[in-house]
């Protein structure tokens, strides 16, 4: 795991209280590196034994992708460096709501923080925990407000398609 990238991604994030250079090393000092194969599927929704770890991506394309019919797939997102995976079943321990899996293009390069190593933080450098908690939190608001208009747009191309039949 490249150190600074991880450092580097973490003091760039939009959050209201920012990570320092600092307190971002602090942080990636508890993470683990792990690389995911380009095409492999790394997360599945619904799995209970697979929700005790979020990660940080440095590299690579992951596509969010849902079930909508038997042998079909919907891409519902595709993240990037900087962005985080597996953050709601961390936080919440209910299991994955989509599958993630590496893009085709090539391999995604991360950084592994588990709920052990969060609530281990939590009790000895809380700072770091609220910190990552409010980034988490900006990142998830921006998730909900970026679904909203989707469902907005859809409900719209929906009400268009309606009238013209």
């Amino acid at each position: 795991m490249s150190i600074h990238m991880a450092v580097e991604l973490l003091t760039a994030a939009a959050s209201i209280a920012p990570f320092t250079e600092e307190e971002a090393t602090a942080l990636v000092r508890h993470m683990h590196p792990y690389t995911i194969p380009a095409g492999e599927r790394f997360l599945i929704a619904e799995e209970q034994a697979d929700n005790d770890f979020m990660m940080l991506i440095l590299s690579g394309e992951v596509l969010v992708e849902s079930h909508i019919a038997e042998g079909q797939t919907l891409t519902i997102n595709v993240l990037h460096a900087g962005n985080w995976v597996g953050e709601l079943a961390l936080l919440d321990g209910s299991p994955r709501q989509a599958d993630c899996r590496a893009s085709d293009d090539g391999d995604v390069r991360c950084a592994i923080i588990s709920r052990r190593e969060f609530l281990s933080l939590l009790e000895t450098e809380p700072y770091l925990i609220a910190k990552l908690t409010l980034l988490l939190a900006n990142n998830i608001s921006s998730a909900l407000r970026d679904m909203h208009q989707k469902m907005c747009r859809y409900a719209e191309i929906r009400n268009a398609i309606r009238t013209e039949l």
